[in-house]
């Protein structure tokens, strides 16, 4: 796992060391243990170097081919390159070190651009093919790391993290508004987008060619989700087929030089991957968590289960509400617009975790894998629904709203008002309408009119281009696809990568296996969904392996009480920072409807918890960027 980054002059103009040098400065914490710089003429390279595989000075980057034609700087690990460099040795092939890095050198000068139907694994990387005069780069499948470039006539530079490419004066720094707005719903800013203007994400699973001969630049896409070709198996038929792919994703991130160790939550995803890891080692295996001291997000008593029946090596560290004197710190690694809050765990954990370990396994993916978010469920029984004439759906929105919850103040389907409000709109819009933060029509009511002139479009088409052009035999696979496509790499994946590599540790997933995952999408929907009962597959096959305490409780993501701290003791800070004097959300928020959400929120006619982290970190965001 490094830090890559890299600058090509289009006009010819030579590339100075110092502009690379300048570059890697602002990713230092991802690669402390090497540096290195390639220039050719008007084509730099940089790479900081985390070490992880290969130790010695054979794995130093950017790293050449044996004729010197094809230079890389990557970043990443490919967790089948021993089988790969069998292959490429049976075909004359001559290696140097024992990385990765150099698999994929002469991967690609033997397959070129089909290489990477090849990769198992998480990267993003560049390649300067000298013959071809071209420079390649790619994006792994399920986008776990980064890559973002900026691109004008002259210049294209890219970089791990955006923050590099901001050193270069080529790149004027100015707010992509459209990002902002989209923002609002999401709590992230949805890809290709970054929150500065013409600074772009290279989308998962797609790679870019600059041909250097007449500056042409595309982008294609390499690799895509097929959930209609679903298994015919019996459900206790595939348990073994299913498990096993799961241990063999476990062990394949296993394989490191350094000390390694698993984020342990007590939910059902890191558990299961805790239990594959002390089934495959020699040794107790590392677990860390977090606590909190409000009861009602603690999950020590689960943690403990796995802790006491596998006899790990545990740490564990508290959550305090003074966690937050990290905040700004935290705001400025994320560099873009960037809500989730269990960023200020993951962060904190990831810190603690350093002094023990530089490679760290976690359970993200699960719930996208086998269903496990709740919206699945509102969402299949929306999907029902909407089987019926739409006259209909809006007679029993209305009457729900006029008499069962004005005048019985009850809900007659048991439903929450979120649910009954979307029971007139096509699957893709009440989709959205349950992820988002703030709708259209919030956005209409809390947002200046001078603001939304300066956005081009609604939130809600981010999905409907990435579904645009799919067929789905089950309406609700396009969902699982939504959720592939934009929360994995623009929210868990970005949280992730961003909260540990500012701590040089290397955070793998193995349920985002790609291989796990296509089998995931062949798995039908009433298999991960039963009734009122999400991940119902995966619950069933991993009796007897994840204790039933765990199978069995309620979910809790990975959050933290901003409900009680924004109604307590952060109430003040929270309010200075987001309605002082010149604030930037007040610039495009109505005040006195701003005055009135907050109000909402403490007087606890809603918990608005995590709308209010969202202004808070956008605030700080634009307070250090700008």
């Amino acid at each position: 796992m490094c830090g890559i980054a890299g600058k090509i002059k289009l006009d010819s103009t030579p590339i100075l060391q110092q502009d690379i040098k300048l570059m890697l400065e602002k990713i230092n914490h991802r690669g402390p243990d090497d540096e290195g710089i390639f220039i050719d003429k008007y084509i730099g390279l940089g790479h900081k170097r985390l070490s992880i595989i290969d130790l010695s000075p054979l794995g130093h980057q950017p790293m050449k081919s044996e004729d010197g034609k094809i230079v890389i700087t990557f970043n990443g690990e490919i967790y089948n390159y021993k089988a790969l460099r069998n292959e490429l040795q049976s075909h004359g092939y001559k290696f140097k070190s024992q990385t990765d890095t150099e698999v994929i050198i002469y991967l690609y000068d033997k397959y070129g651009y089909e290489a990477l139907k090849k990769l198992r694994g998480m990267f993003s990387f560049v390649i300067y093919d000298k013959k071809k005069n071209i420079v390649w780069g790619a994006r792994d499948r399920l986008g776990v790391k980064p890559l973002k470039y900026y691109l004008d006539n002259n210049n294209f530079i890219f970089a791990s993290e955006l923050k590099a490419i901001l050193v270069n004066s080529e790149v004027k720094k100015e707010i992509d508004y459209q990002a902002i707005y989209d923002y609002l719903s999401f709590s992230y800013v949805p890809h290709p987008r970054t929150g500065f203007k013409n600074i772009y994400k290279l989308p998962q699973a797609h790679y870019f060619i600059l041909n250097l001969d007449n500056n042409k630049f595309e982008i294609k896409r390499y690799w895509d989700l097929d959930f209609n070709n679903k298994l015919a198996f019996h459900p206790k038929d595939l348990k073994n087929i299913f498990l096993e792919k799961i241990e063999e994703s476990v062990k394949l991130r296993m394989i490191s030089d350094v000390p390694l160790g698993v984020f342990l939550s007590g939910g059902i995803d890191s558990s299961l991957v805790a239990h594959y890891m002390a089934m495959n080692s020699n040794k107790p295996i590392k677990t860390f968590s977090i606590r909190s001291e409000v009861p009602k997000y603690d999950e020590g008593k689960y943690i403990k289960l796995i802790v006491d029946k596998y006899q790990t090596e545990h740490h564990e560290l508290y959550l305090k509400p003074s966690s937050f004197s990290d905040l700004e710190k935290i705001v400025e690694y994320y560099e873009e617009p960037f809500g989730d809050s269990s960023m200020l765990p993951l962060y904190n954990l990831s810190e603690y975790a350093s002094q023990h370990i530089t490679v760290s396994l976690c359970g993200e993916g699960g719930d996208e894998d086998f269903g496990g978010y709740s919206y699945y469920i509102k969402q299949k029984y929306l999907n029902l629904i909407q089987k019926y004439p739409k006259f209909l759906r809006k007679f029993c929105t209305k009457l729900n709203n006029l008499y069962f919850n004005n005048i019985l103040k009850t809900n007659f389907l048991a439903l929450d008002d979120k649910f009954i409000s979307q029971l007139s709109n096509d699957s893709e819009s009440a989709f959205f309408n349950f992820r988002a933060y703030l709708n259209k029509e919030q956005k209409s009511n809390y947002l200046k009119q001078e603001f939304i002139d300066k956005v081009l479009e609604n939130s809600n088409n981010f999905y409907n281009r990435i579904i645009k052009d799919k067929f789905f035999e089950h309406e609700l696979d396009k969902i699982f696809y939504i959720d592939y496509y934009s929360f994995i790499p623009d929210d868990l994946m970005t949280k992730l990568d961003i909260a540990s590599m500012a701590h040089g540790i290397e955070g793998r997933v193995p349920l985002l296996d790609h291989e796990l995952v296509e089998l995931c999408a062949q798995l039908d929907i009433k298999h991960k969904l039963k009734g009122y009962n999400t991940k119902h597959f995966l619950k069933e096959i991993i009796q007897g392996i994840v204790p039933d305490q765990i199978i069995h409780r309620k979910k809790m993501g990975f959050g933290i009480p901003v409900n009680e701290w924004f109604r307590g003791e952060l109430k003040d800070y929270l309010q200075d920072i987001i309605m002082g004097n010149n604030s930037f959300v007040c610039s495009i928020f109505k005040k006195d409807k701003l005055e009135d959400y907050f109000k909402s929120h403490l007087e606890k006619e809603r918990n608005l918890g995590n709308n209010f982290w969202n202004l808070l970190t956008l605030e700080l965001w634009f307070k250090i960027y700008f």
